[in-house]
């Protein structure tokens, strides 16, 4: 019996003991779905309000934070997705959070 053209519904391989030839058999065994969603960069900030800032003798402040690399999702474990070599010899990118305030004086 064939089933979705693989007999038995094995979804393995036929794999060959004879000289390494393998490597260059049609397969999809390898295929994967691809497709994934990734936060690269965000930024939140908040201005205080002028009647605040007055107050303390300023013009404006402003509080932010940043954030690069902080998600991905996708069906590939432990792969950026978007590297062009399947991740061999490449580290993950980092996920990096900042923050900060803005002074006018």
């Amino acid at each position: 019996m064939v089933i979705d053209g693989l007999p038995n519904g094995n979804p393995h391989p036929i794999l060959r003991a004879e000289g390494g030839t393998n490597n260059f058999q049609i397969s999809d065994y390898w295929i994967v779905d691809g497709s994934f969603f990734k936060i690269r960069n965000i930024e939140l900030g908040y201005t205080l309000p002028k009647s605040i800032t007055k107050v303390i003798g300023l013009n404006l402040v402003k509080v932010y934070a940043r954030g690069a690399n902080l998600l991905t999702l996708s069906k590939i474990k432990d792969l950026d997705p978007e590297s062009l070599d399947a991740g061999i010899g490449n580290f993950p990118l980092c996920s990096t959070i900042t923050g900060g305030i803005s002074l006018s004086f």
